[in-house]
């Protein structure tokens, strides 16, 4: 019977980390260093088994907070979100919550970080202005959906060339056995 107990009681003390997922402290926006507008003149991203990271490049039109930044300049800023739907979540923070679209104009807010400037946690913009690009153009700013869309065409014309050929020879088979008439 106590080793029933311990049994148990080690299972559930092992277990417990798998389940429990840590989320990081959330900043507050009146705290951060940086405070700025700008517009948003690139997105780079680099995609993970878990996570996706952004380099959002900003040119600053007005400085609330920020003694190194001067307007004209542009800014470096790092986010991330977790990319992963399939599986157990790892422990881990969920990310950012948003990622800016190219052409927007932002104020945003930023911590100093290893290589430029971190994007406030989690919440670390606002859109002031969105940009004029129509919906397909923002949807196809994004790596995956244009990764997604090669793809879709690709296997589209395999089915296509597929189907072509197959029609084909049932066509030739036909004709070589004289069922078509002339």
């Amino acid at each position: 019977m106590a080793y029933a107990r311990i049994f148990l009681i080690g299972t559930a003390f092992f277990s417990l980390p798998l389940c429990a997922r840590a989320e990081r402290v959330s900043q507050d926006h009146n705290a951060a260093p940086v405070a700025l507008t700008g517009t948003v003149e690139s997105v780079t991203e680099e995609w993970g088994p878990e996570t996706d990271f952004y380099k959002v490049f900003v040119r600053v039109t007005q400085i609330e907070r920020g003694q190194a930044i001067q307007p004209g300049e542009i800014l470096e800023v790092s986010c991330f979100q977790r990319s992963r739907i399939w599986g157990r979540p790892t422990p881990g923070a969920s990310g950012h919550r948003a990622i800016p679209e190219v052409g927007d104009k932002i104020h945003l807010y930023a911590w100093p970080g290893d290589s430029g400037y971190e994007g406030n946690y989690p919440q670390w913009f606002e859109v002031v202005e969105p940009s004029g690009r129509p919906w397909i153009v923002r949807l196809f700013g994004y790596k995956k959906v244009r990764v997604a869309f090669v793809i879709g065409v690709s296997i589209l014309c395999f089915v296509v060339w597929r189907v072509r050929k197959r029609a084909n020879s049932i066509a030739a088979l036909k004709h070589s056995t004289g069922s078509v008439t002339a």
